[in-house]
């Protein structure tokens, strides 16, 4: 990991929930200036400064106004799993913040996801991959990049797989109440750490410091995509339960699709979890 200072430096975090404040935690350990922007901002660990706005409300985000910001990274997160929430956090609401960045700042990073792929055939995808999202999130999340993309400014879209960590463990918690997606359905899974989805990040942020180019999409995800029946059987094992005893079936709504990292890795960040073994077994100890 580089030992670059960010001192002088200044950085909003747009939405700064889990991954966003634990990226400012380390931003800031490197002297960085960091702005947590959410609705309730005063949970925020001590370092930040603490700023309340609500991205559906224009007149809350005043606050901005004036402020220089070298990198702004936006996490947004809908208030529910509906279009119409998506549609106001990923759309109405990403163009009420850049509306209210004045002046414009240096560089954009913002956090998308791997359903903008509507690929189901167990293929591989990456950056150069078409995108026809056929579920309203993908759809509202490709659209979020394109208003990105329209905005004029230096911007990095990173593209996450299914992130799983400490307070993310979905899977694991299926496992343990005896349910599974069974071998008989060939349903592919892609994930990364929360630990390397923040690492990236950080990486990308000290790219750009150093002037070294960055694309302007990231596929963010570890490198062993694997069945969901590969990843449920393994933690069976480990907790000490037997795989074929689970209630199995199919997971309702899923695509299946492998991801590649090979951006991730040319990109010089090398993954603390480079597979799913390696992040749940460090969980499991926990």
């Amino acid at each position: 990991m580089s030992n670059l200072e960010l001192k002088g430096r200044s950085v909003l975090l747009a939405g700064c929930g889990d991954i966003g404040t634990g990226l400012g935690e380390r931003l800031i350990a490197r002297g960085a200036r960091v702005v947590g922007l959410r609705r309730r901002p005063e949970n925020l660990p001590a370092g930040f400064e603490k700023l309340a706005g609500n991205f559906d409300d224009p007149a809350t985000l005043a606050g901005l106004q004036g402020q220089q910001f070298d990198h702004v990274v936006i996490t947004l997160t809908p208030d529910a799993y509906t279009d119409e929430a998506y549609a106001q956090a990923y759309v109405a609401g990403l163009k009420n913040l850049l509306s209210a960045l004045d002046p414009k700042p240096g560089c954009l990073f913002f956090v998308s996801s791997t359903s903008v792929y509507h690929q189901d055939d167990h293929k591989w995808v990456d950056e150069n991959s078409p995108t026809e999202p056929t579920i309203f999130s993908g759809a509202r999340m490709l659209e979020a990049e394109q208003i990105i993309a329209a905005s004029g400014l230096p911007h990095v879209n990173v593209r996450f797989s299914g992130i799983y960590g400490p307070g993310r463990t979905r899977l694991l918690d299926q496992v343990r109440g005896g349910e599974a997606c069974g071998p008989e359905h060939r349903l592919y899974t892609n994930r990364i750490h929360r630990l390397d989805g923040i690492g990236f990040l950080e990486h990308l942020i000290l790219k750009h410091e150093r002037g070294e180019e960055l694309h302007d999409l990231y596929l963010a995800t570890d490198s062993h995509a694997a069945t969901m029946w590969d990843v449920q059987s393994w933690l069976a094992t480990k907790i000490g339960m037997e795989p074929f005893k689970l209630k199995t079936g199919p997971v309702p709504g899923r695509t299946s699709k492998r991801c590649r990292n090979g951006r991730l890795r040319e990109a010089g960040y090398k993954l603390v979890y480079p597979d799913f073994m390696r992040g749940y077994a460090e969980l499991l100890e926990d």
